[in-house]
């Protein structure tokens, strides 16, 4: 159960919320936030989008909650982000078509949403490897530009890093993909995916000794 309330002292506003576990009596998780009452819908936005993140971290998706909300404001982009992402992991034709189209309503409502990109990206990748590209040399090229496109945003993005990886294995440019997918485990080294991409660079790049205990970790 959430709950929660909200406090107004002339200009200033007081909003806290905590996460209780309704059966055992337990709070997961509680936080306080304090400001000025100049735009009250933007204050709406930022604390809802908080809650939101920090509900996703403790019932679903664990950490991955914090990137996704990570680069952008808009709790409407993050919303599309959480729903594309959900979407490109079912790895289907129809599904990867709804995250296409949601990873594009993000990038429209917050241009500089460096995740966005990224499943964008992922999508036109996965175009290829699901064999409904018409021109899989085009769909890998554009998913390289969105790769990039959102480290340039974002040079922290380890996702994205992983992704452009993937991409440079599958056209041949092994060493380039090993390099970007340790880039990936550097910035995000509790990612499963990061270790994912880092063990299927190693194994196409002619390292799979070494690629075997990657793949364990991302098991694990």
């Amino acid at each position: 159960m959430l709950e929660g309330s909200v406090r107004k002292s002339q200009e200033n506003l007081r909003v806290t919320a905590q996460l209780v576990d309704a059966v055992k009596g337990h709070h997961l998780w509680a936080n306080r936030w304090d400001r000025e009452l100049k735009d009250v819908f933007a204050v709406q936005d930022e604390i809802t989008m908080k809650i939101a993140t920090a509900m996703q971290v403790k019932l679903t998706a664990g950490e991955l909650a914090r990137i996704v909300a990570k680069g952008t404001d808009n709790i409407d982009a993050y919303l599309k982000a959480l729903q594309a992402n959900e979407n490109v992991a079912r790895f289907n034709q129809e599904s990867n078509a709804r995250a296409r189209q949601l990873a594009k309503g993000a990038i429209e409502l917050d241009p500089r949403y460096a995740f966005a990109y990224t499943l964008l990206g992922k999508t036109h990748m996965f175009d290829v490897l699901l064999g409904i590209s018409s021109s899989p040399k085009e769909s890998i090229a554009h998913a390289i530009e969105l790769a990039q496109r959102a480290i340039n945003l974002d040079e922290s993005i380890g996702r994205a890093r992983g992704l452009l990886g993937f991409l440079y294995i599958m056209t041949g440019q092994h060493e380039k993909g090993i390099i970007e997918a340790e880039k990936a485990v550097t910035l995000e080294p509790s990612s499963d995916l990061a270790h994912q991409y880092l063990g299927l660079a190693l194994r196409f790049g002619g390292k799979p000794n070494e690629a075997i205990p990657v793949i364990k970790k991302a098991i694990r």
